[in-house]
């Protein structure tokens, strides 16, 4: 990695909080070709597991329809009304994923949350990871490229520190803190 400025990664850092763009040209220049290259696996990485989603499996959709249901019952619920209580169509869901999960195991990924840390209410009952739902827990499975560029400049600032504090503490550092201490003391 080529001579990396600690502040600047910091702006970087800082502008993605804010919502702004930055550039792979940035990333390249900042942290080299090898933390753009990094960057590259990264998404190579992350579209890979997206391709995951893309068919959706029947249990997986009988879920969504009975999530769906479960949701239209609960908007449409007034006290003292013949509709049944939504609770039941949430318990229904829970059960539901339950048995998804039990069958196979590697469908748990389709769900924001698992079966256990559900409740049977409207905000409580597990999404689909897919789900545009304002319900959805957004996780560690949302990942993007502003989180892979913040991921990486993170990192680099770490090392940046790790690196700065080992010197500190390392005899070269204790002489040349010293020698500083003295070029300061003469400039007085």
């Amino acid at each position: 990695m080529n001579y990396t400025n600690k502040t600047k990664l910091e702006k970087l850092i800082t502008k993605l909080d804010n919502g702004e763009a930055v550039s792979l040209r940035d990333i390249k220049f900042n942290l080299g070709a090898e933390g753009l290259n990094n960057y590259n696996k990264l998404w190579d990485a992350e579209l890979e597991r997206r391709k995951f989603f893309e068919f959706k499996p029947a249990q997986i959709q009988n879920y969504d329809a009975l999530v769906k249901e479960a949701d239209f019952a609960n908007n449409k619920h007034q006290p003292n009304t013949k509709h049944p209580k939504p609770t039941k169509h949430f318990q229904l869901c829970i059960d539901l994923q339950k048995d998804i999960v039990e069958a196979d195991t590697t469908l748990a990924q389709w769900f924001d949350r698992q079966a256990s840390e559900a409740t049977a209410d409207v905000l409580g009952v597990a999404r689909l990871v897919t789900s545009r739902s304002e319900l959805k827990r957004t996780s560690a499975f949302t990942v993007t490229k502003e989180t892979i560029k913040r991921t990486l400049l993170t990192e680099a600032v770490n090392k940046i520190e790790a690196e700065a504090k080992a010197f500190s503490e390392s005899a070269d550092g204790t002489k040349l803190k010293g020698m500083l201490a003295k070029l300061i003391k003469q400039g007085r």
